[in-house]
């Protein structure tokens, strides 16, 4: 599985899964982009086709109600550029 571990969390939990090559986790630390915006980090996993780990997911809800998860051209499309999807997504995310 491939993860983002969000920064609030230790980068140590992505060397964690990288470890026995199961699992393909990055931390923005890995990547020199500490203090990127939510929405930004948000683009990024559906681009990379990541699971987010974090301890703030009420704020990524919000940005996932906010786009159709379901288009195959969402990695071109930025997150907060489609609110009428987001009918498509509310349903399908845990509260």
């Amino acid at each position: 599985m491939r993860f983002f571990i969000d920064e609030c969390i230790s980068p140590t939990l992505s060397q964690h899964l990288n470890h026995e090559g199961l699992h393909d986790a990055i931390h923005p630390r890995d990547r020199s982009r500490l203090r990127d915006p939510d929405h930004v980090v948000f683009a990024r996993a559906i681009e990379e086709d990541r699971i987010i780990v974090t301890e703030n997911a009420d704020d990524f809800r919000k940005l996932a109600s906010a786009v159709d998860l379901e288009t195959p051209d969402i990695q071109s499309k930025s997150p907060l550029a489609r609110p009428s999807a987001a009918a498509n997504t509310k349903s399908s995310l845990p509260s």
